[in-house]
């Protein structure tokens, strides 16, 4: 057998959180080997790529091919059809062409030095020596297997939401998580595309909400996200589909040209690092619970593991004394709070019935409200419109009983 490869960094999958990461330390000169399961980076896709703006500022090439349409407003539906209409004036979010997003910067991360190899699983590791041994299988383009074995300094797991690189080294999971189904779809007929139709009712989507992202007045992607799974999630967008809010976005001729089915972790895990093994992106649970959106944060986390790992290889220290900065560092962080303040928010959400969700419409569409959430409305850090929204409109007051309640509830051992 032949002798392991070694390297400094193996970093498995290839999603934004893991290309970032590993175009982090390959810059920074360390031998990085990124490995991704799929023949394609970024595909399937599992995600509807919609990020606010802030994302420019840590992607390092030209977004001009990879962003879809901008989007400046929604119109929310409470469960009986009451409609909250927001505009923010100016792009408050793009729709990303999500695979091209993840071969952009995995791409990157090739030309800062770092080897790429696709169609390669991630089977088990083991600590070795003071490292960690690998075993990968690798596929060639006409489907033979081969096994090989990668010593590395550093594991670090991209893998997604039931990571094999967590489970294996008895990392903690996220606290929930949440099926989803959404497809590409032609024949819409969007009054607008520059804004979202957004669905609460709670047949449709247990738990969370359906959303219509606009690509093109006619052309989009249609999808929902639930908490319980008495029905799966496709059985679910098909009732979506039929459904008296949603009908008049479909023509008769609207069809599926794609489908996207994926999972959105909720809850950042308790610990995301041991000896010498650092989890991140959905691996992590590093989603916003309210929306759902996981590429913004995944790439702030994969700048704060870099930057940590970087550093404990340079020390040598890639204990879990040492490597426990990154999960206090991305905690403290502005998006690491929000995390998990929006997971309280989310426990509050759940608290209120069908009836207390008509009746905080009611008041949110008031003048003083609406001013509020154009002004201050934020998917990064929905926390922020809180006080403001609370001073605009004090009748909303009467639901904090109960949601803080809900709030402040321990969280629940992970599914």
């Amino acid at each position: 057998m032949a002798a392991p490869k070694s390297v400094d960094v193996l970093v498995v999958g290839a999603g934004p959180s893991g290309g970032q990461t590993a175009l982090e330390l390959a810059e920074r000169g360390h031998d990085v080997l990124l490995v991704e399961d799929d023949a394609v980076v970024g595909v399937p896709m599992q995600c509807a790529g919609l990020v606010t703006p802030r994302l420019f500022r840590i992607v390092r090439f030209p977004m001009a091919d990879v962003v879809l349409n901008k989007i400046r407003g929604a119109v929310i539906y409470s469960p009986r059809g009451r409609r909250l209409e927001l505009d923010a004036g100016d792009t408050h979010a793009v729709v990303m062409d999500r695979v091209r997003l993840d071969q952009r910067i995995s791409e990157t991360a090739v030309e800062a030095g770092a080897e790429l190899w696709t169609r390669t699983h991630f089977e088990t590791a083991r600590y070795d020596n003071g490292r960690v041994q690998a075993t990968l299988t690798r596929k060639d383009e006409d489907g033979r297997e081969s096994t090989v074995q990668v010593k590395t300094r550093l594991l670090v797991g991209a893998d997604g939401v039931q990571s094999n690189v967590g489970r294996l080294f008895g990392l903690p999971r996220p606290t929930e998580f949440l099926p989803g189904y959404e497809a590409e779809m032609d024949g819409l007929r969007l009054p607008s595309d520059d804004t979202i139709p957004v669905f609460t009712d709670p047949k449709l989507a247990p738990g969370f909400f359906s959303w219509i992202i606009p690509v093109t007045r006619t052309r989009g992607r249609a999808g929902l996200c639930m908490q319980v799974r008495r029905r799966s999630a496709l059985a679910n967008f098909d009732a979506f589909r039929r459904h008296r809010q949603v009908e008049p976005y479909l023509t008769p001729e609207a069809r599926v040209t794609k489908p996207i089915v994926g999972t959105v972790p909720v809850g950042l895990c308790e610990r995301y690092t041991t000896d010498r093994v650092m989890l991140v992106g959905d691996a992590a649970g590093m989603a916003k619970p309210t929306s759902g959106g996981g590429i913004y944060t995944g790439l702030e986390g994969a700048l704060v593991c870099a930057d940590v790992a970087d550093e404990a290889l340079r020390r040598d220290r890639t204990d879990r004394a040492f490597l426990r900065r990154y999960e206090t560092r991305f905690n403290g962080s502005a998006i690491g709070r929000e995390i998990r303040i929006g997971w309280r928010m989310r426990r509050a959400f759940l608290s209120l019935s069908e009836s207390d969700l008509e009746d905080a419409f009611r008041l949110l569409t008031s003048r003083r409200a609406t001013a509020v959430l154009d002004g201050f409305g934020d998917i990064d850090h929905p926390s922020r419109l809180l006080v403001p929204l609370f001073f605009a409109e004090p009748r909303l007051a009467k639901f904090l009983p109960k949601a803080l309640r809900a709030a402040l509830r321990p969280a629940p051992a992970a599914a």
